[in-house]
Formats: C-alpha cells, sequence, structure tokens
C-alpha cells in the first residue's frame, strides 16, 4: 500500500516535497500526482475512483483558497483523505474553513500547514485511518 499526494497545480509542488520528504524519511511508499478539481476534473474524479484499485490506501490532498480538491476526493473515494491547507492568502485560514465544512460522513480529516515540517504525517495518517472508519461503521450501523 502507498499514499498519494495530490496537489492542485505545478506551482504548489514545493509543498508536496515537505510531505513527500517527512514518507520518504518513514519508508512510507508515496506517489505525488497534479490533479485539479478545476482544471482537470474528470481526471482527478477517476484517480479518486481508482485510488484503492491503484493500491494506495490513503490520499493527501493539498489545497489553496478554495480547497475544491480535497473536497472532490472524498466525494469519489472510500479511502481517508486528509486535507492540507496550503497557506497563499489569509494565513491559509480561508483553505482551513473550506476543509472542515466537509459533511461529517464524510471519511477525511484536516491539519494545519505545518503538519508535514512536524514530522507528524505518519501518526497522524494511522489516526485519521482508525477515527474515520470507526466514524464510517458508525454512520452505517443500522
Amino acid at each position: 500500500m502507498k499514499e498519494a499526494i495530490l496537489v492542485g497545480s505545478e506551482t504548489d509542488l514545493t509543498h508536496a516535497k515537505a510531505a513527500a520528504e517527512v514518507l520518504a524519511q518513514f519508508g512510507v511508499p508515496y506517489e505525488v500526482h497534479v490533479l485539479s478539481a478545476h482544471r482537470n476534473p474528470f481526471e482527478t474524479i477517476q484517480f479518486a475512483k481508482d485510488a484503492e484499485k491503484n493500491d494506495f490506501s490513503v490520499i493527501i490532498a493539498m489545497a489553496t483558497k478554495a480547497a475544491h480538491l480535497p473536497g472532490v476526493i472524498p466525494a469519489n473515494t472510500t479511502l481517508v483523505v486528509i486535507g492540507l491547507p496550503i497557506n497563499v492568502s489569509l494565513n491559509g485560514l480561508d483553505v482551513l474553513l473550506s476543509i472542515v465544512q466537509m459533511p461529517t460522513n464524510v471519511p477525511g480529516r484536516v491539519h494545519g500547514d505545518r503538519w508535514c515540517q512536524e514530522r507528524r504525517v505518519v501518526c497522524g495518517v494511522d489516526f485519521a485511518i482508525e477515527e474515520c472508519r470507526s466514524q464510517a461503521e458508525t454512520s452505517l450501523a443500522p
């Protein structure tokens, strides 16, 4: 199993590099992809739908401004999606607020933009997976 790091544009790749370096330090296999909910929505949706089949276990969706990437991805997969705001305006508050307003039954999690630098990616991912699976089981219970 591997993790996907998604960014919406080539200019965001420097932010993906920070997350990739942390995952590499922990020996976590990953792939970085540039996908956009706006510029290539069909490819983005298809990536999300095929993610589990393509051996991904977690998707880290990094976002700026309106944060559509961390919204489109969990709408099309049952995998845990972690939204990471990229600070480009308003100290990232606009992105953070967009991500945390996801519906409660969507398996996702949001973390601040220092998450990668503080080397909590692996622990955060493990926690998010277990917490979101638990939430999903609870919401699906009769």
